[in-house]
């Protein structure tokens, strides 16, 4: 599949990829092993995801760590 160089990551993307309860756990897993585009979300986003994950502070460690590192190009 070919992918657009740039994509927009909303929070409830983000918040299925990192809680394996939402019912498109899976396929955003398979959409983050195959894809190849520059991920980026906003301050507010992030905000939102942390809400979202409050119910488990090691996935929002998780998610923060990818913040960190650069997954997600925030702008």
């Amino acid at each position: 599949m070919t992918y657009h160089p740039l994509i927009l990551a909303d929070s409830g993307f983000l918040f299925a990829y990192y809680s394996a309860r939402d019912k498109h756990h899976q396929q955003v897993r398979h959409f983050f092993e195959t894809c190849t585009s520059k991920l980026v979300t906003t301050p507010i986003c992030i905000t939102e995801v942390m809400w979202l994950l409050s119910s488990d502070w090691r996935t929002q460690n998780e998610f923060l760590l990818d913040v960190a590192k650069g997954l997600y190009e925030h702008r």
